[in-house]
């Protein structure tokens, strides 16, 4: 009788110890992203884990990421400047104008690949963490941002869209303090300067 009960208890014993070692598994296979963070090497999930106003920037090249505890601390790294809500964001010559960064004009504000375009934030009216964008992303996972956008914040024009390798988008022309206006909350794969149809 103490037999049959103690194999009742261990079935379930075995397959909770499967479940988690299974979860383990998935946690550790997850693709490490390694960024800058403050001059040091870091792990990018480890930090976004420790701090939920991480915000990034791509502006030495794709994939490439420089990362701050805060946005404003990313913007002042940048040259750039926040104007009167959020949504606007001025870089280079024109952060002391106070008028929107051109590609012309925005020669300081640029990265080695580009000029910022647009920042997609995780929690919406640009909140929580952020990655501001110089480059077009064909697929958001290789910077730990797929289906996490909540607000975008553009400095020209940019198209988000739904899937990956830049399906399905949404045009912007200016910035959506909120994604779920459009039916687009936590769904942006890809991203891209201009605008795609």
């Amino acid at each position: 009788m103490d037999k049959t009960k103690n194999k009742k208890r261990l079935i379930p014993a075995l397959v909770v110890t499967c479940i988690l070692v299974l979860i383990l598994v998935a946690a550790t296979d997850e693709k490490t992203i390694i960024v800058s963070y403050y001059g040091e090497e870091a792990n990018l999930r480890q930090l976004e884990s420790n701090i939920k106003t991480l915000s990034c920037d791509d502006h030495i090249g794709k994939g490439i990421l420089t990362c701050y505890n805060t946005f404003e601390e990313m913007l002042q790294a940048n040259n750039c400047k926040i104007g009167s809500n959020r949504g606007e964001i001025f870089c280079g010559l024109d952060s002391l104008a106070g008028k929107k960064d051109t590609t012309a004009e925005a020669e300081s504000s640029k990265g080695i690949n580009g000029t910022l375009y647009a920042t997609l934030w995780k929690d919406v009216y640009y909140e929580g963490s952020s990655r501001s964008l110089y480059q077009d992303y064909n697929d958001l996972n290789s910077i730990n941002f797929n289906d996490e956008t909540s607000s975008v914040t553009v400095s020209s024009s940019t198209t988000i869209f739904r899937h990956i390798n830049f399906y399905q988008g949404l045009p912007l022309y200016s910035s959506v303090d909120d994604l779920r206006d459009y039916n687009f909350n936590d769904v942006t794969s890809s991203v891209a300067r201009g605008i795609y149809r």
